[in-house]
């Protein structure tokens, strides 16, 4: 086809505006694929002349689509070679903003060359998306037998007449696909492709018709384009197949292969290792306790030998920040916002057990030392009147601190626990405990947890108590109905407050209802008693040093996930993106060691949901899902590498967020998320394009209450009904039957039922009468 005429607004490809789709295909012609065709455009398209046999029934016949705002009809005109003027074959006025196909008879012109002429008259709109044909087609036509010599080029495209044959393409048409590149151009000149993809084998043919493996796949539509595979088979559904991919009972779409061994790192991904080739960072402090900061890069640690505390970098295993103190630093506690570190300074020996009761207006029993950590500056130290002995930091600057020193003057079996506002230096509240109390708070620092012993005859009771705060740090309950939590002397609390472990390896989970005695829901081997648990906060798994060996526990299902079996009795256990750390006493000093553990990144594909069809019989559906990976540094993602949406292991796109276009009915994706070592975690998700919309329409002929005689009939009911799904023809019934059209005499109401594929449908009416009696 060839546009023509003054400011030609005819295009080829793909349409943006008037009808959602070509009629088959993708491509179509149509004018001004962009937006409304200009109001002075008087453009024509003219087809290839043609000569039509003269014993054949010969016909011309294409889908059109178009729409204006006045009641003009485009016209296909008939022009015969050697004669001047066209011929008009008809008009297109009822496709009303729908593909309708349009046939109309040549054999008038039999035995003519013919070129067809479609005029859409636009140089007489004023508004209107305009006119588009698909499927262009003429029956009839005379065989044309030619000869071009093989060194000629008839159509001027560059190729000579026996490149052109040798490759498939037309020698005596200059695009011979139709895709808008010429023939010498085209990287693939016998299929249209007008973007010339060639990405697979850049440099050959295009992606379109190049085939090097000979499996009958073209490389655009082959999965392993190097490798044959006619079967295309692809278990893991992610775009390589079983063929040629390094991993292929594991999805992994970006074929991570670290070490080069052509096994991919999803099928090899560590789920805990030991980094044997790593060497320990030696401190030169013997730790009394030992903090793991959940949002830096850090390790709090103190040294009450030599009156000091550390901050050492987790990156390069340096010391970044040394603080002096006479007295002898002890257990270190941070906020929950981790912007505020505190340290114990204690005066009295460590074991030793003095009860002198109430010292109020005395010495100090001991101090707490402030850190802004945004800062790394010392705030302020705060006396005490209790000898701290454990401390867990609560909200809005307050910190409860634990001790020996007895909660009630004489009283040797109680122990005091203070509520101290570090921003004014005061304590704002006093609570009990039995002996040696131990605490432990939620991430949050809303729940807290109180482990203390009571001496019962000969025994060792442990006593439980469970406190709740609000988000400035002040007391909202104290429980003291105490709980029997068997002989244990140290105790973890999850991150969200609801389950705690203690040394024992006893497991307990606080439902409500059921504590101050809460259930006991697991219990796991432990050896000998924990020397120390932490609970990774982003994966709710925790870990247990025995003496011989790191274990990693699930925090709800305790089942152990891995065993990392060498002697350790670490001060402290934290993690930091892959690594977990831990720091051992070795001789007079410490060690700071590490293993890696890797997770599948966490996915979720988004709610399952139904999208109203909006046209061409589907509709753009977005998918949002979310993907983190508990690997990844605090704040970021950074060990995601990528995520992909697949349907039926067809890719539909990359990202988080995407919009992609379905067709009605139900489609299952999947959303899959890779981590820098290959393992994939994946969500599924339903997406279903419904059509509930009936047609939208009315009767436009005849007038209501209209009569019709002789010369009117017969009289045909017309509507323009409209399914806004558009999944195909609408089905229409009529009542009385015989419709759409009506000759006899009499008095009608005829309704017009119009039905979608779905079974939506619509109706409307109208009376008028046909009268055939002649006049008395």
């Amino acid at each position: 086809m060839t546009p023509t005429g003054l400011d030609s607004a005819w295009e080829y490809g793909i349409p943006f505006e008037g009808p959602p789709r070509a009629a088959s295909g993708q491509r179509l012609w149509g004018t001004a694929l962009w937006g409304h065709v200009p109001a002075s455009s008087s453009a024509l398209l003219l087809s290839p002349a043609r000569r039509l046999s003269a014993a054949a029934r010969p016909a011309v016949g294409l889908q059109s689509w178009y729409q204006a705002d006045r009641g003009l009809c485009p016209l296909v005109l008939v022009e015969e070679e050697g004669r001047q003027g066209a011929r008009e074959l008809g008009r297109e006025c009822e496709s009303g903003g729908q593909w309708t196909a349009l046939r109309f008879d040549l054999r008038e012109v039999a035995g003519e060359t013919v070129t067809l002429r479609l005029d859409g008259q636009f140089k007489d709109w004023t508004e209107g998306l305009g006119w588009y044909i698909d499927d262009f087609w003429i029956d009839g036509v005379v065989p044309v037998l030619r000869f071009v010599a093989p060194e000629g080029d008839d159509d001027g495209d560059g190729l000579s007449n026996e490149a052109e044959v040798e490759q498939g393409s037309d020698p005596l048409l200059a695009d011979s696909d139709g895709d808008g590149v010429s023939d010498g151009n085209d990287n693939c000149p016998a299929h249209p492709n007008p973007l010339q993809i060639d990405d697979v084998h850049p440099g050959g043919p295009g992606d379109l018709c190049e085939d090097p493996d000979g499996d009958g796949r073209v490389d655009l539509a082959d999965n392993c384009p190097d490798t044959p595979n006619p079967d295309q088979a692809n278990d893991d559904r992610d775009v390589f197949g079983n063929a040629c991919d390094n991993c292929p009972r594991v999805s992994n779409p970006l074929q991570w292969d670290r070490d080069a061994d052509a096994v991919g790192d999803a099928c090899q991904a560590d789920q805990g290792r030991e980094i044997e080739d790593s060497t320990p960072w030696v401190l030169s402090v013997r730790p009394a306790d030992a903090l793991f900061d959940p949002y830096r890069p850090r390790v709090y640690v103190s040294d009450a030998r030599q009156g000091r505390i550390e901050i050492i970098d987790l990156i390069e295993g340096r010391t970044e920040r040394v603080f002096d103190f006479e007295m002898r630093p002890d257990r270190l506690a941070l906020s929950p916002d981790g912007n505020r570190l505190y340290a114990s300074l204690r005066v009295r020996d460590q074991v030793g057990r003095q009860r002198d009761g109430y010292k109020v207006g005395a010495e100090p029993e001991g101090y707490v030392a402030v850190f802004d950590l945004t800062t790394d500056r010392r705030e302020a130290i705060i006396p005490l009147d209790i000898d701290p002995l454990d401390m867990a930091a609560l909200g809005g600057g307050n910190l409860v601190v634990a001790s020996r020193t007895p909660a009630f003057p004489g009283n040797w079996w109680s122990s005091a626990v203070a509520i101290v506002d570090t921003a004014g230096g005061d304590e704002v509240e006093r609570l009990w405990a039995y002996l040696d109390p131990t605490i432990s708070r939620s991430a949050d620092g809303r729940v807290l947890y109180q482990l203390s012993w009571e001496k019962w005859w000969i025994a060792k009771v442990g006593r439980l108590a469970r406190l709740t705060f609000d988000e400035a740090g002040r007391p909202v309950s104290v429980d003291y109905e105490w709980s029997t939590v068997n002989a244990a002397e140290r105790l973890w609390a999850s991150p969200d407050g609801s389950r705690l472990v203690t040394d024992q390896g006893l497991l307990y989970e606080d439902r409500a209802g059921v504590y101050p005695r809460p259930s006991r829901w697991g219990e796991v081997s432990a050896d000998s008693p924990w020397a120390q648990v932490y609970w990774d906060p982003r994966t709710d798994e925790f870990y247990a040093a025995e003496p011989d060996s790191l274990r990693r526990y699930g925090g709800r299902d305790p089942r152990r996930l891995g065993d990392f079996p060498r002697p350790v009795t670490p001060f402290a256990i934290g993690r930091y993106a892959r690594r977990t750390f831990f720091i051992e006493a070795v001789g007079s000093g410490a060690e700071i060691r590490w293993i890696e553990v890797n997770h599948a990144p966490v996915v979720d594909a988004g709610a399952d949901q139904q999208i109203e069809c909006s046209g061409g019989g589907g509709a753009e559906v977005p998918l949002v899902g979310t993907a983190t990976d508990p690997d990844s540094s605090p704040g970021t993602e950074d060990d995601l590498v990528g995520t992909t949406w697949l349907e039926d292991g067809r890719v539909l796109g990359q990202g988080l967020k995407l919009f992609t276009r379905m067709t009605l009915g139900s489609h299952q994706v999947v959303l899959q998320a890779e981590d820098r070592s290959g393992l994939v975690g994946s969500d599924t998700q339903v997406s279903e394009v419904v059509d509930t919309r009936p047609p939208v329409g009315r009767i436009t002929a005849p007038e209501a209450g209209s009569c019709h005689g002789p010369a009117a009939l017969p009289v045909r009911v017309v509507d323009d009904f409209a399914d806004s799904c558009e999944s195909g023809p609408l089905v229409r019934a009529y009542q009385p039957e015989g419709g759409p059209t009506y000759s006899e005499h009499g008095d009608y109401r005829v309704e017009v039922s119009a039905s979608d594929p779905s079974g939506n449908a619509a109706t409307a009416a109208v009376s008028f009468t046909i009268d055939r009696t002649a006049p008395v």
